[in-house]
């Protein structure tokens, strides 16, 4: 079917796609939602369907909190992969069919609910292309958020390159309000386009989720892009990763073992490889094509 729908006429179907980043005019770019529509609209379109604004067949809508911007469509659906505080029954009930990262709230909704899909997350990532050499020891993208915290992220808290002497690279934005953050600050963004640049040819990635996120099993797309780009990453602890990533993405437990870590991949080539290969491996199938093929698949079959 080369993931084209059936039911409605012919196999084009006309898909909006709904995210919160249009709430920031001035940084919408920022926001990891714009990219995954970005990316997710560009799957769908190679599977030759059209992305449109209104007036769709389909709407899916990118779940970080109701967002609800278009009011005419045939089906309703989402991608529950944030803000799982404001999820509930009643909000999944709102969909025809809820897709969501977190193996643990597919389970609780399909108690209730019949449409709910366990769709975990992908990456767009590839390897860099040519010259692959070394040009960054670690390296973070993300916005900083973190109140109280001396550096803005409880991951950079716990790595403390100041006091361990770590050549770090922060690129995002908010970093500026922490004065500790400030010389590991190298810009407000890497483009998004770009990152296998970035995560290809750094020696370590860090990652992190919102603890509530990490408890309930929303694993990052970030951490899929940085491993599909052949970068080695390094986590906070996050529910479901391992079952995932196996043992290819490294978690650590304490600032003590971060530290601990990150110096021994930093220097452990061989080691660093060996889980790169793996990764390498292991998330070739985890694109934004093959979950837009689930998703249609999905729908398919409740069109009337």
């Amino acid at each position: 079917m080369n993931g084209l729908l059936l039911g409605i006429g012919g196999g084009k179907v006309k898909i909006a796609i709904s995210d919160n980043s249009y709430k920031d005019k001035v940084n919408a770019r920022a926001w990891g939602d714009y990219w995954v529509n970005h990316h997710l609209a560009n799957a769908f379109r190679e599977l030759g369907h059209e992305i449109v604004d209104d007036d769709c067949d389909l709407l899916f809508e990118l779940f970080g909190g109701p967002v609800n911007l278009v009011k005419n469509y045939k089906i309703r659906t989402c991608w529950f992969y944030s803000h799982p505080e404001m999820m509930s029954l009643e909000v999944a009930g709102s969909y025809d069919i809820v897709f969501t990262k977190s193996k643990a709230w597919a389970e609780v909704l399909g108690e209730e609910l019949r449409s709910v899909v366990h769709l975990i997350g992908c990456g767009h990532c590839v390897l860099p292309p040519g010259d692959r050499s070394i040009i960054h020891d670690i390296v973070f993208v993300a916005n900083a958020k973190v109140p109280g915290s001396r550096y803005g992220r409880r991951i950079i808290d716990d790595l403390d390159p100041e006091s361990n002497g770590f050549n770090l690279e922060l690129y995002g934005l908010k970093w500026q309000h922490y004065p500790s953050a400030r010389p590991y600050h190298k810009g407000p963004e890497w483009p998004n386009l770009e990152l296998n640049e970035l995560y290809g040819r750094a020696k370590i990635t860090l990652a992190d989720c919102h603890p509530l996120m990490a408890e309930q099993g929303f694993v990052p797309q970030r951490i899929y892009d940085a491993v599909r780009s052949g970068g080695l990453c390094i986590s906070s602890h996050i529910v479901d990763l391992r079952t995932i990533f196996k043992e290819v993405v490294v978690t650590y437990k304490s600032p003590e073992d971060l530290q601990d870590k990150v110096r021994y991949y930093l220097n452990n080539e061989k080691a660093r490889q060996k889980k790169i290969e793996k990764g390498l491996e292991l998330t070739k199938e985890h694109t934004y094509l093959n979950r837009a093929k689930r998703i249609l698949q999905e729908v398919n079959g409740l069109w009337k």
